[in-house]
């Protein structure tokens, strides 16, 4: 039961009794209004329809209908109180290439009273992944879809509003997993790579112990590794945005950054060498991002790498004119006329309904957006939001490249103005190495799409090139 001084379930952090207690919030728009108040099931979907169907008591489908057709928003499985007094232990996390594909692998042990467990292993694009798990030596069963898990209930949501409870539950998208509790659970989840890739495992026990992930990667990369809290209503909004892994926002989340060193990448905060240990149901997350196997950027970042080599040798591009003026619109030009060599589609300063982009890269389906600055020039602090601007639906990958003219490293400024830019959540990597071109990943939100993104940003020191 919520109390006044517990944790709002909306995420903000606050305590219920300063932000969405009907005290302080009686509105129609506060969906955390508590006992006492209409409850509901808030449907969202984009088209008119006459019902909604919950099949089954325990686990079933949630069904929209219309026009005698039915469509399916989510499947959903319950999770009664005596199989969440068990202990999850999540033995092994592991994040490996093989060419183009992405192997999640993992061991967990469950130690309960219960003689069955279940979890919810997932991926941004499951439906495009293979899938396999084992106990003992033996294939579990599992069933792929969109899982509304229910926790703390042993009825469907539809029935859940003639009680007094809220609704606890994780969204998540991928494969269902039930399994004997007598046995470590062992699971391989295999993926073709993209540019951002994210994994989930949902835990619905009320001990867990987490070992920090492995993650061996050849390739340009970064990561995040989130722990969340189940989500907590008192009434339940549902639609399809909500099994969307790239535009979920986690609530309440503990958050751990990939860095690199000699030996590869490691949690900040997260020793390899030990299990954490939190209370109730957690959702882990996994935000792998790998800029090289962008379809337009993975291209880009190769072709600028080889352009600043050859200009550091003596050939081709110079970057002061006579005057000492940084030749930042013909650098950009020098760029596209380099790509366009290599059969990639790049135009300069094509126009956009904000202005003009300096260079737009397509794909395989993809669209890049990439803004060239020079620190210290017009609107130089500007650069993220202004990348950002030109972007529509369909943008995929973005890019910035910032020019430094000055003899030190710019780094640290160049963090501190990403950090004040709207919708910047994190910085997943940066290279502080002294090198003519250091890397950066950034994480955003958008509120007008609804969804997260990352932004790749090169740092070129001019005075690294002598």
């Amino acid at each position: 039961m919520m109390r006044p001084d517990s944790k709002c379930p909306c995420g903000s952090g606050k305590q219920y009794q300063h932000c969405h207690d009907p005290s302080v919030d009686n509105s129609e728009n506060n969906i955390w209004k508590g006992p006492g108040y209409p409850r509901g099931i808030l449907f969202g979907y984009g088209e008119k329809f006459s019902g909604i169907e919950f099949q089954n008591i325990e686990s079933g489908e949630v069904l929209i209908l219309q026009d005698g057709d039915k469509i399916p928003i989510a499947k959903y499985f319950t999770i009664p109180r005596d199989k969440l007094e068990g202990k999850a232990i999540v033995r092994s996390l592991s994040i490996t290439q093989s060419n183009y594909e992405l192997i999640f692998s993992g061991k967990i042990e469950i130690k309960s009273d219960a003689e069955v467990a279940q979890l919810v292993v997932g991926a941004s694009d499951y439906e495009l992944a293979e899938f396999g798990a084992t106990v003992l030596g033996h294939p579990s069963d599992f069933e792929m879809g969109k899982w509304l898990c229910l926790i703390d209930s042993e009825i469907n949501p539809e029935k859940m509003l003639r009680t007094s409870n809220w609704f606890r539950c994780f969204k998540s998208s991928g494969y269902l997993v039930e399994f004997p509790t007598r046995g470590q659970l062992s699971f391989k989840l295999t993926k073709p790579i993209n540019p951002l890739n994210i994994f989930t495992l949902c835990l619905p026990f009320n001990d867990i112990e987490i070992s920090s992930p492995i993650v061996s990667i050849q390739d340009f990369s970064a990561f995040t590794f989130e722990i969340a809290r189940e989500e907590v209503y008192w009434e339940l909004p549902l639609t399809p945005n909500d099994f969307d892994e790239y535009q979920s926002k986690r609530r309440n989340a503990i958050e751990f950054i990939g860095v690199e060193d000699e030996s590869g990448f490691k949690l900040k905060g997260f020793r390899k060498d030990t299990r954490k240990t939190y209370r109730l149901p957690r959702k882990l997350f996994i935000s792998l991002s790998l800029p090289s196997k962008s379809p337009a950027l993975g291209s880009f970042s190769e072709l600028l790498e080889n352009s600043i080599r050859a200009i550091a040798e003596g050939n081709g591009f110079d970057f002061i004119e006579k005057k000492g003026r940084i030749l930042e619109a013909d650098f950009r030009d020098h760029l596209v006329t380099v790509m366009k060599s290599t059969g990639l589609f790049a135009e300069a300063e094509p126009t956009r309904r904000k202005g003009f982009i300096d260079i737009l890269m397509k794909r395989k389906g993809s669209e890049a957006i990439v803004e060239l600055k020079v620190w210290g020039r017009r609107n130089y602090k500007e650069v993220i939001s202004q990348v950002l601007s030109y972007s529509t639906p369909w943008t995929t990958e973005y890019s910035t490249v910032m020019i430094n003219p000055n003899k030190g490293l710019i780094i640290d400024k160049f963090c501190s103005n990403a950090k004040s830019n709207p919708g910047f959540v994190r910085f997943d990597y940066i290279e502080r190495s002294r090198k003519p071109i250091q890397k950066l990943i950034s994480t955003h939100y958008s509120e007008q799409y609804g969804r997260y993104f990352i932004i790749v940003h090169f740092i070129i020191n001019l005075s690294l090139f002598v």
